[in-house]
């Protein structure tokens, strides 16, 4: 809605504005506030709204009140100063006659004088207070009679002589209507605009600082200001080198260079900043500063970090999450339940893709540390040099780059809850002996602190190797690996229980149908079997890439032998334990799967950006395998 507040002299004139509204194609749109106001009563009113229309001078004293609020002023047009002329020659016989208006309403009433056969003198009004001196000097000029705004005529009227009100007419109302209604609509937007501008200058992590070409500060928002330490009052209007020469902005308006995530230190906080010149074609205008704090940006990157490095301190997946009714996966789920029920420290074995993760999710889900913390870190995805800091902490200072406050490691954050270390075969021998001894002691020390921390922690650890081998290889310790393998249970691989693939390959199915709009519902019993026969070396996570690989290709709603042979891209699809004879290879087959294997691979290598490492991983296959299948198909890479 519009909001239009009206300010009428009079009240047939307030019936009009009525008339003009109710007849005006965007009535539904306004909101319309009219008052019937004389020129004296105009200083006591509250005014509001988008826009305001008025007349004469009372439109003037309300423009120069500082409203902040457009004012649209009605116009009084020649027709309008004509048929109060007429009026007075034919109500009074007036032959002398007084016009009285702001300069736009005389302009041309030299025209009127000639074409009615009268005699009109003009006498320029502007504000209230000249009202009694010019009805004065129009009595001082002797003449028949007066036409004006309604203050003169009332002024004129007490002094005895004849008077007529100027009109607005319906026309002169819709023009002013139509006027408030474009710029209510552009003061809108571009309020809007301001406002938006405003908003992203004060929630930005970032000080900002404009300066106009000569240094005077235009701009700065509510980060600039907190990190300057200096009040608004000293920076409006202010040249930058009165408050904060530290910034450079002079520099770069001489030089017309940019100066680029320079560090400096004001009022004993370091800053990162950055100084640029702002052009207008080849005119330089002006300059911009951004900075931050150092510290701040640290903070960040530790927050970053750690959301990265630690998915969350939350545990999503339970038991109910895991699909197997297999022999070896029930009982390798009733093993977990029942050490889920006690505190002591487990061992996750399994090839790589059969879900230790969701294992010692549900682990942690099933047992009385439910409510504390999951922390999860892999181990090998972590530089040494980092790892340490962020298992155990850092103080204040303990290294180049620490953030001021220091940092609690994850062994903290996952206080009476659940740290799970996977892969920790990766581990050095030198943080193996400093986990070991957090192990035994139950408490931690940061890296360059001396306060000893007690931790209230369950570890699950986890290995696609074998641990007892690193032992015999010497890469192990052999004391940590009693302390971790108190309790351990192995996840079979997709191979030992193929009589789940069946029902894992119709799971993911369905959520594929939801993530692709797909209508899958079934697999033919040939196309099952070549999945059930398949070898999976990728185990889970391999599955589930192929599940999406046959959602994305099958056209209709069941998925087809030749549909999974589009799909199994590792070598080990070609020599599954069923014969080439029984599966009734064709040639026709042969050029359907090379052909879909050839677009399969492009696919992944355009998703991937063109790393091969990745669109190796995407396909679930191997990095050589990719390699030799791009070289069989001529794929290049520029």
């Amino acid at each position: 809605m519009i909001e239009i507040m009206f300010c009428v002299p009079y009240a047939s004139m307030e019936q009009r504005v009525q008339e003009v509204l109710q007849e005006h194609p965007l009535n539904y749109r306004l909101k319309k506030d009219i008052r019937t106001i004389e020129v004296k009563d105009i200083r006591s009113i509250k005014f509001h709204g988008d826009v305001i229309i008025a007349r004469g001078v009372a439109a003037n004293i309300i423009k120069e009140s500082d409203l902040n609020i457009p004012v649209i002023e009605i116009p009084i047009t020649g027709y309008d100063i004509i048929h109060a002329v007429h009026k007075c020659k034919t109500q009074f016989g007036a032959r002398k006659i007084a016009c009285v208006g702001p300069p736009e309403v005389l302009y041309g009433a030299s025209c009127i004088e000639q074409a009615m056969d009268v005699r009109l003198i003009s006498f320029k009004i502007t504000r209230e207070e000249e009202g009694e001196w010019i009805v004065e000097k129009a009595i001082s000029a002797k003449v028949d009679a007066l036409v004006g705004g309604l203050m003169v005529t009332k002024i004129a009227a007490s002094k005895g002589i004849p008077s007529i009100t100027i009109e607005s007419g319906y026309e002169s109302i819709r023009q002013a209507i139509d006027e408030a209604i474009r710029v209510a609509i552009i003061t809108r937007a571009e309020r809007a605009r301001v406002e938006r501008f405003r908003t992203i200058l004060d929630y930005s992590y970032e000080g900002i600082i404009a300066v106009d070409e000569k240094g005077t500060i235009a701009l700065f928002n509510k980060s600039a200001k907190e990190i300057i330490k200096i009040p608004e009052t000293q920076l409006i209007g202010a040249h930058i080198d009165e408050v904060f020469p530290e910034i450079g902005l002079s520099k770069v308006l001489q030089t017309g260079k940019e100066e680029l995530e320079t560090i400096q230190k004001v009022n004993e906080t370091i800053i990162s900043a950055n100084r640029v010149p702002v052009f207008i074609g080849q005119e330089m205008v002006g300059a911009v500063a951004t900075f931050q704090k150092v510290s701040r940006i640290q903070e960040m990157e530790e927050k970053i970090r750690k959301k990265m490095l630690t998915k969350g301190f939350t545990a999503k997946y339970t038991f109910q999450d895991v699909i197997g009714k297999s022999n070896t996966m029930q009982k390798a789920i009733a093993i977990a339940m029942q050490y889920s029920t006690v505190d002591s420290n487990i061992l996750l074995l399994g090839e790589t893709g059969t879900g230790k993760e969701l294992f010692a999710q549900s682990i942690h889900n099933y047992s009385a540390r439910r409510t504390g913390p999951f922390v999860a870190v892999n181990c090998a995805a972590i530089p040494e040099n980092l790892l340490e800091s962020e298992l155990f902490g850092y103080v204040e200072g303990a290294f180049t780059g620490a953030i001021k406050a220091g940092k609690a490691g994850l062994f903290e954050l996952a206080h009476n809850g659940t740290i799970f270390l996977d892969e920790i075969s990766e581990l050095s021998l030198p943080l193996q002996a400093r986990l070991l001894r957090v192990l035994q002691e139950k408490e931690i020390v940061r890296l360059g602190g001396d306060r000893v921390i007690p931790i209230n922690v369950r570890v699950i650890a986890a290995s696609n190797k074998s641990l007892k081998e690193l032992v015999r290889n010497g890469t192990f310790r052999k004391d940590l690996l009693y302390r971790i393998d108190v309790l351990s249970i192995t996840i079979p691989p997709l191979r030992e229980r193929k009589e789940d693939i069946p029902a894992l390959i119709e799971h993911y199915l369905r959520q594929n149908n939801r993530k692709f709009g797909k209508t899958i519902c079934t697999v033919t019993p040939e196309a099952m079997q070549l999945l059930t026969e398949y070898s999976w070396p990728g185990n889970i996570r391999e599955l589930i890439n192929i599940c999406e690989r046959i959602s994305i290709i099958t056209k209709g709603d069941a998925v087809t032998c030749a549909d999974v042979k589009a799909v199994l891209l590792d070598e080990e699809a070609a020599c599954m334990e069923t014969s080439p004879e029984s599966m009734h290879f064709t040639e026709i087959d042969r050029t359907i799967f090379e052909k879909s294997e050839k677009e399969i691979i492009l696919a992944a290598l355009r998703q991937s950006h063109f790393n091969k490492k990745r669109a190796a991983d995407l396909l679930g296959i191997d990095y050589s395998t990719l390699w030799r299948k791009m070289k069989k198909y001529s794929i290049t890479i520029a």
